[in-house]
């Protein structure tokens, strides 16, 4: 009887956690951040080993646990707050609560966010000028980034080559080679996956240590007789957390998602 007892405990634990991890968060509007809508949310049991995990994957976990119970309907399940009228209303609307209540740490994190931007407010020694659309998404514990759309150069003479991309996108490799953009068709000169530039080929994005250009990433151009549009599409991979305060300055950015 003892063992049955332990094994029905195991399984109720286990369902749980599960239910917690896969948990949408039924509060109230008011309770929840400004940022709700491009943040992600979870909700995890309150132990350290738990939030040390969360915070390693890129989660912000509140300061404070929270005293919640776990509903369930059907093949549904989701978090309310530890409180008779909650519990009242649930039951209400055909939901079943835990008959015990589970302290949680609520976490979040960026969700994926879009902007488009002309061109304009970086350090640049080709004024690139145009439109393309930025994309940053949830990847484990990084993000994935991509640019697409047009810009068009003007390299006055050799080895300038460097555009500067808003701040939130820095690359995380350092290899100058490692990020070369997948389409950079020049309007006039065709694909330039194969020209050699000042330190390179073709159109790619690096993490440049160049003055004036640390600390964000740069996208780096043929120069001189390659000068006019390029149609792009670069993708790469960054650690850097999104503030879109950075961006707020800039009236060439507008965020899309």
């Amino acid at each position: 009887m003892s063992t049955m007892k332990q094994s029905l405990s195991s399984q109720s634990s286990a369902r749980s956690l599960r239910c917690l991890l896969a948990a949408v968060l039924f509060l109230p509007l008011a309770a929840l951040p400004a940022a709700a809508a491009s943040q992600l949310h979870i909700a995890i049991p309150d132990n350290a080993w738990q939030i040390e995990n969360a915070n390693k994957s890129g989660w912000t976990c509140e300061a404070q646990p929270q005293t919640v119970r776990t509903c369930h309907k059907g093949d549904s399940a989701t978090l309310v707050p530890d409180h008779e009228w909650w519990l009242g209303n649930m039951k209400s609307a055909g939901w079943t609560c835990n008959g015990a209540p589970d302290i949680v740490r609520f976490c979040s994190k960026p969700a994926s966010v879009a902007i488009t931007w002309d061109g304009t407010c970086t350090p640049s020694q080709v004024g690139a000028r145009g439109s393309v659309t930025i994309t940053k998404t949830p990847n484990g514990n990084s993000y994935d980034v991509t640019l697409e759309g047009k810009l068009s150069i003007n390299s006055p003479t050799y080895g300038y080559v460097r555009h500067g991309v808003p701040p939130g996108f820095l690359p995380v490799s350092t290899d100058p080679l490692a990020y070369t953009c997948s389409v950079q068709q020049s309007a006039t000169k065709g694909d330039t996956s194969g020209v050699s530039n000042y330190g390179g080929k073709g159109v790619g994005i690096r993490n440049d240590n160049y003055q004036g250009y640390q600390g964000r990433a740069t996208i780096w151009f043929p120069e001189k007789f390659y000068n006019g549009e390029f149609t792009l599409r670069c993708t790469w991979q960054t650690n850097e957390a999104t503030d879109p305060s950075a961006w707020q300055s800039c009236p060439g950015i507008k965020v899309i998602q």
